[in-house]
């Protein structure tokens, strides 16, 4: 249960490092958009693997939260969650993929190296 709360507090942590990159990753009154890129952080070295490290790290938090409760109903809500994040990551993925020509190659939707 311990290493549960701390892959949830780590991912819920990395889940706020992602949000504050992408907000900074437009300057205040601008529409321009940019390919998200890791920063200082180290939290954010997910965006070297995949478009959509928030999703990454919300299923890592609910995996872990899973795991910290040993709930049933968590884990199918997990499950449900990691569904339906997966659909948003790949249309976020096509789009990123469709907009930006220089987008890395290399880089899956979600889960690194997978999806």
């Amino acid at each position: 249960m311990k290493l549960g709360f701390l892959g949830f507090m780590l991912c819920e942590v990395g889940n706020l490092s992602i949000h504050v990159a992408l907000r900074n990753l437009r300057p205040a009154g601008s529409t321009e958009r940019k390919i998200p890129v890791a920063t200082w952080n180290p939290f954010t070295s997910l965006f070297n693997f995949v478009s959509c490290p928030n999703y990454t790290y919300e299923i890592g938090a609910w995996a872990s939260f899973t795991v910290m409760t040993q709930c049933g109903a968590a884990g199918l809500f997990a499950v449900a969650g990691f569904y339906q994040m997966a659909v948003w990551a790949l249309g976020k993925h096509k789009n990123y993929k469709k907009e930006f020509a220089s987008y890395p190659r290399n880089r899956k939707a979600i889960i690194p190296f997978v999806i």
